[in-house]
């Protein structure tokens, strides 16, 4: 039944709370049920030794998307470039572009390709030499597409071309055989049940492994790394086991599932996880019908032989029929409805037939709590198209005849401005900058600096050794592309993310591992340590460290204090083979072209700069003094008792720690040498000559500010040319940016447009990334600037956006729409669904007898635009304005009402506006006996090209009203 939320009330919340405040027709989500759905998928591709890489199509949304992929936001499907480009923008990582992709959409599929981890998929010899013959920076990832019965689009596992595309894609340089992929989509014509979509799943795993098997095996022996299969009721109901060559499954609709799947035994009527929401708005006893707000552009009309779902609550009731803004009920049985039990504005849910489709039509789910009453988010929903956002307004808002009327590029001359700009910055950052002594900020000319050669210590070629360790559980793993650290970085990681006021221990991390690494870098490398990098699950969690290992060679990776308040606390990386691949994917091709650095003796080659031998382990309840750890968590639970963590966060029974620590090494290893520990477990060992990757030793303290010859004075020099910079430039480049997004071509390229906000925000973290590497002491003039862009930029972005949205947008999708002349208001408004601006035929004028108005806080008024004075059969055309209709019903003074030559339109372009002149129409309709079929509304106006929009289109919209 439905559940027993708050009663429908008008609210001027800005994001709505409940449910009965919500704006029908729209999309809801059970939130408990699209977290249950999704783990349990999770640990059903866990149980089958498969990695989930699952299909976004269904919900299209970021936060599904990091759901299903339990947050870890990668290995994902995809249907659509734009939804590819939808989730890199988000940080997605290892997208799978699952639709054969063709020669016209490469450019666009090579922006993604560099961008990030990104797969296409081919099945047809011409795709494969376009992959082959392009000229991509680096080979493309490809799936090999394979048919395992469906008949839609794969391969035939049987033709002998088969396997030479196979060994094209393996064999070409510019590409990579990535695997197989199939979709068994046959399994949503199984109409026997559960068993009949098992055998389904069998013969589709089957299939593909047994083209794997062939590949793999003599005379061909290619590279397979991944085997991916899977549809949502394959998935849901899989065989006992996969085939071992099998290593992927990519469902999709089963993080929201529906009555179809539901029909098909993939889900029970609890796991369907979305709703579409709607309102009574007509009751018609007569006919034994009611009248909801959901027509087909909210309700998909797939699944019309089957309802298009089921009505949640009321199985007694159907839906019968959809029409565009408006869908008809009745009873199931042909009995009579209850119609005291739906009075206007009583809400119902309809569980969708297929909600891949229902989720096209919306731009945004609304997440509902567990009592499916109390609004928690909302989640926008990919509404980009099959082109670029341009095309997609034009697509929208325009007719093909007009495309001559866009917008022109004003502001393509801006650019050189910005990159002027930059070409500033890289000036700015050759200026002397502001030092400190003990006493005084001086500004020292250049002469008074060290050079180069008396601050700079020569990197040592001689290979180190020295001690790493980790913090692990009970179970073994591979040491390399992993991260480590020196003692005093695992004490902080146990104190501050392993070790909690509660059993058991995060990750239930047991003990500490000892390792003695051995390093040395190339010898065209300027320093004995590479970048940074963090690595999760055996790889590395940002794109650009493959591009770092391939120019400076796979060296190990350090970081400095970054958190830590344990001193001198130092974080490596160690790159070993594929470091840029998931585990389930490094296959021998992989390890071939990426050896990582490991190896038994370190030569500084690229691909040997370090080893790695254990040397010992202590367990953490040992340096506790806990003798049965089971027994302590139930009596206890918490370690923060033990006399061991006294004084978290204080310096010197930080250091008491760490030497306990190191005792009890030494203690249990006394043969390993000592010599290779940080002094007192946080400082630095490595010789002065070791330096990391993008850091200068600092100068010595006497040279930091060079004594002044006898008899020389310092000056103290003002940069003007500095503070022009700092002043003129931000200025500068906020303008620049509030005028791109303020006007047409925000309209017209607004990725492009945005971009300009990136920019800014990379010239703010550059200077900012200058002010912290900087030799000086104190890089005042950096720090500033880096400010003053960032705030600039933002400042730029919220005032553009506002002017945007609030003045000009309307006035751009007016002029983008048609104008038709000597429309006649007896005309069907369904046929002009694309007007923009309407000329009335001569006579034309608004019926003030039939105006309505309509009030939620302001005051909705309608006056239906007519042709003489006979009654017409529907009412399509209506003048509207708000708060202009101060008396009582039939009152309407809105726009040029009172103009005898006015006889023309100008579309209402807001959409908030729209459902209360809605509502104002259906009371007209009650009141004076009229019918209105197709509603539109415009502002009455003599011309509607000289006339810019209303006020009331121009506004900002400050609050969400729902009407009763």
């Amino acid at each position: 039944m439905e559940p027993p939320c708050k009663q429908p009330r008008i609210s001027a919340q800005s994001t709505p709370k409940d449910v009965s405040e919500l704006v029908t027709p729209c999309y809801i989500g059970y939130k408990s049920v699209i977290q249950r759905n999704s783990e349990r998928m999770l640990q059903r591709a866990k149980q089958l030794g498969c990695q989930l890489r699952p299909h976004m199509k269904t919900h299209k949304t970021i936060q599904g998307g990091v759901l299903a992929t339990d947050g870890t936001k990668r290995c994902i499907t995809v249907s659509t470039l734009a939804e590819a480009e939808f989730y890199a923008d988000a940080g997605f990582e290892d997208i799978c572009y699952a639709v054969p992709i063709t020669a016209e959409k490469l450019p666009r599929a090579a922006q993604l390709h560099e961008r990030c981890l990104f797969h296409v998929c081919v099945d047809h010899p011409q795709a494969v030499e376009a992959l082959c013959q392009s000229k991509a920076n680096k080979p493309w990832s490809v799936f090999l597409m394979v048919d395992c019965g469906y008949g839609r689009d794969g391969v035939d596992v049987k033709d002998p071309t088969s396997v030479q595309l196979a060994q094209r894609l393996a064999s070409s340089k510019g590409t990579r055989l990535a695997g197989l992929y199939t979709h068994g989509g046959h399994s949503y014509d199984a109409s026997q049940g559960i068993e009949a979509v098992r055998a389904v799943a069998q013969q589709e795993a089957e299939a593909v492994a047994a083209f794997a098997r062939t590949l793999r095996g003599k005379p061909y022996c290619l590279e397979v790394p991944i085997v991916g299969v899977g549809s949502t009721p394959t998935c849901s109901n899989p065989p006992n086991q996969f085939p071992s060559e099998v290593t992927e499954m990519h469902p999709g609709n089963y993080i929201y599932y529906d009555t179809m799947q539901q029909a098909l035994g993939s889900c029970s009527e609890e796991d369907i996880a979305v709703r579409v929401l709607t309102r009574v708005i007509g009751a018609y006893e007569r006919r034994n019908l009611l009248l909801v707000d959901m027509g087909w552009t909210a309700c998909s009309k797939q699944g019309e032989d089957q309802n298009f779902g089921r009505l949640e609550g009321h199985p007694e009731l159907k839906v019968v029929g959809l029409k565009q803004e408006a869908g008809l009920i009745s009873s199931r049985d042909g009995s009579p409805i209850d119609f005291a039990q739906f009075p206007l504005g009583t809400l119902l849910r309809l569980e969708p037939y297929h909600s891949c489709a229902h989720t096209k039509q919306h731009d945004k789910i609304y997440i509902l709590d567990e009592d499916r009453c109390t609004v928690l988010h909302t989640w926008p929903i990919c509404r980009r198209g099959f082109t670029s956002e341009a095309a997609r307004r034009g697509a929208a808002l325009v007719g093909q005849e007009n495309n001559d009327r866009s917008p022109p590029r004003r502001w393509v001359w801006l650019w050189p401005v910005l990159l002027a700009g930059l070409a500033v910055l890289w000036m700015t950052s050759k200026l002397p900058a502001l030092t400190t002594s003990s006493n005084t900020s001086l500004l020292m000319e250049s002469n008074d600096l060290p050079s180069t050669s008396e601050t700079t210590t020569a990197v040592t070629r001689e290979m180190t050794t020295f001690y790493m360790y980790r913090a692990q559980s009970d179970n073994d793993y591979d040491f390399q592309n992993v991260n480590a650290a020196n003692l005093a970085g695992v004490m902080w990681y146990l104190e501050h993310e392993v070790v909690f006021a509660q059993c058991p221990r995060h990750y239930n991390i047991t003990r500490i591992l000892r390792y003695k690494v051995s390093m040395k870098t190339p010898e065209k490398f300027n320093h004995n340590f590479s970048q940074f990098w963090a690595y999760d699950k055996g790889m590395c969690t940002s794109p650009a460290c493959g591009g770092d290992y391939a120019q400076h060679g796979f060296n190990v990776g350090c970081q400095y204090e970054v958190v830590s308040v344990y001193p001198g606390a130092v974080w490596y990386s160690l790159p070993g083979e594929c470091p840029t691949t998931p585990l389930v994917a490094k296959g021998k091709h992989c390890k071939h072209l990426m050896p990582g650095g490991r190896c038994d003796r370190p030569t500084g080659e690229k691909n040997c700069t370090w080893s790695a031998q254990k040397a010992g382990a202590i367990e953490i309840s040992e340096l506790e003094g806990i003798y049965n750890w089971t027994d302590f968590c139930k009596q206890h639970g918490n370690e923060y008792i033990l006399p061991f963590w006294d004084g978290r966060g204080d310096a010197v029974h930080m250091k008491k720690r760490l030497r306990k620590v190191l005792e009890l090494f030494h203690s249990k290893y006394p043969d390993e040498p000592v010599d290779l520990e940080d002094r007192e477990g946080g400082g630095d060992v490595r010789p002065k000559t070791m330096t990391p990757y993008n850091t200068f030793p600092e100068a010595d303290d006497e040279k930091a500010i060079l004594p002044l010859a006898p008899g020389k004075q310092r000056r103290m020099n003002l940069n003007a040319l500095a503070i022009a910079v700092n002043l003129l430039l931000p200025w500068c480049v906020f303008c620049f940016v509030c005028c791109t997004l303020s006007f047409s071509w925000h309209y017209q390229a607004p990725m492009l447009a945005w971009s300009t906000v990136l920019l800014g925000l990379m010239l703010a973290a550059f200077t900012a990334k200058l002010a912290a590497c900087s030799e000086e002491t104190d890089p005042k003039w950096y720090a500033f600037f880096s400010f003053a862009i960032a705030a600039a930029v933002l400042a730029a972005a919220a005032c553009g956006e506002f002017n945007y949205r609030t003045y000009n947008v309307a006035a751009y999708d007016l002029k983008n729409m048609n104008a038709y002349p000597d429309v006649n208001p007896a005309t069907k408004g369904q046929q002009l669904m694309d007007a923009g601006r309407l000329y009335f035929v001569d006579g034309s004028a608004l019926d003030l007898k039939k105006a309505m108005s309509f009030k939620n806080d302001d005051t909705y008024c309608v006056a239906p635009i007519i042709l003489g004075k006979d009654q017409m059969a529907s009412y399509d055309f209506w003048a509207v304005g708000v708060n202009c209709c101060p008396g009582q019903s039939p009152d309407f003074r809105c726009g040029e009402y009172n103009n005898a030559h006015a006889r023309a339109g100008l579309r209402l372009m807001s959409d908030v506006e729209r459902p209360f002149y809605r509502l104002a129409v259906q009371q007209a309709e009650a009141a004076y006996n009229i019918r209105t079929e197709h509603p539109m509304f415009f502002h009455w106006v003599q011309d509607p090209v000289a006339d810019p929009p209303p006020a009331e289109q121009r506004r900002p919209v400050v609050r969400a009203r729902v009407a009763p």
